[in-house]
């Protein structure tokens, strides 16, 4: 079961957010892990190409980090 963490740091209105309709104007989303106590982080991408997952790997660690490595992602992406 999938924890959604609400990282949209979108200035801009619903109207405008290519993560609004979708993804619920999230941009990153945080699920369960393979291994027991790790999550793992993706990246929600909207309008993917045919074939293609709507979501990207950023990376599975230890669940305690997982706030951390969120803060991060966040600073150096942004939502643009």
């Amino acid at each position: 079961m999938e924890k959604v963490v609400p990282l949209c740091d979108c200035t801009m209105s619903a109207e405008v957010c290519r993560y609004a309709a979708e993804f619920d104007g999230l941009r990153f989303r945080l699920a369960s892990g393979e291994r027991i106590g790790h999550s793992r982080v993706y990246e929600n991408i909207p309008d993917p190409a045919e074939g293609y997952p709507g979501r990207k790997l950023i990376g599975e660690l230890r669940t305690e980090f997982a706030g951390e490595l969120l803060d991060l992602v966040r600073e150096m992406k942004g939502h643009r």
